[in-house]
């Protein structure tokens, strides 16, 4: 990812207070941080292979001896940006499950457009940081550093759809008290396997609806060509209705 890539034809960001609000709740993000959220924005915007260090640090107006002085190399600058996905991921998903929900549906629901809201808002970043595989290196320095927090992370998410399927076979919706450093993943695939197993076949589901939300993939353009934003909604809310009723059919009451 050597040498300076032409730039984008579309327009830069406003690195204004609306800008960092999309990543963080600090208005004056240090110029480590500000290093990281503008190169998650500049995936989505330009792409992985259009991405480098000196259009970021020009972008922010700094010299690009700061990449490596605040993440030792750039392939390392790009691993956090993914990694740092996750953890947005789990704070768009903490505020998801804590939303009212009369049913254990419409909790899994409320999880599930969270799923497409957070992709729309993100874009394509949210695609490389599930699939890193373009760069051997970023993936390397991702292993590495962030590995275990990612299936932190992960194992988590597989926790609250088991608690909401197992919530569909009582009929009732119960708090879910654990955090990620408290996840019950061994225990529960001790206990609600089957709940775990339809974890995973959902979790697959949302890979899917979230590549596609990003409008990041070019063989279904068609589509949104045709219909446009209404076309792209009409179909989200098709195929999470039909998950959702397939889940009922296996657990509810």
């Amino acid at each position: 990812m050597a040498g300076k890539k032409r730039l984008s034809a579309g327009q830069p960001p406003k690195l204004d207070a609306s800008f960092w609000a999309r990543y963080t709740a600090d208005p004056n993000p240090s110029p480590r941080d500000r290093l990281l959220y503008v190169t998650m924005s500049e995936i989505s915007r330009r792409g992985i292979l259009d991405v480098n260090a000196g259009a970021i640090c020009e972008l922010l107006d700094v010299k690009p001896p700061m990449v490596n002085y605040y993440f030792e190399s750039f392939d390392a600058l790009l691993a956090e940006a993914a990694a740092q996905c996750y953890e947005n991921w789990l704070e768009w998903t903490q505020r998801a499950i804590e939303k009212k929900a009369s049913t254990p549906s419409q909790r899994l629901r409320n999880f599930f457009d969270s799923e497409v809201e957070r992709a729309i808002f993100y874009g394509p970043v949210i695609v490389f940081s599930a699939y890193p595989t373009l760069s051997e290196q970023v993936r390397n320095v991702l292993i590495n550093k962030f590995k275990k927090r990612m299936e932190a992370i992960f194992e988590y998410h597989i926790c609250v759809l088991a608690s909401i399927f197992h919530d569909m076979k009582l009929g009732q919706v119960t708090p879910i008290e654990f955090d990620v450093d408290s996840r019950p993943f061994k225990s529960y695939q001790l206990t609600r396997t089957k709940e775990m197993l339809a974890a995973g076949s959902a979790m697959w589901s949302i890979s899917g609806l979230n590549l596609w939300a990003t409008d990041s993939h070019v063989g279904t353009g068609s589509l949104l060509k045709t219909g446009g934003k209404i076309a792209r909604n009409a179909a989200i809310e098709m195929h999470i209705n039909r998950v959702i009723s397939s889940f009922e059919g296996d657990f509810a009451k």
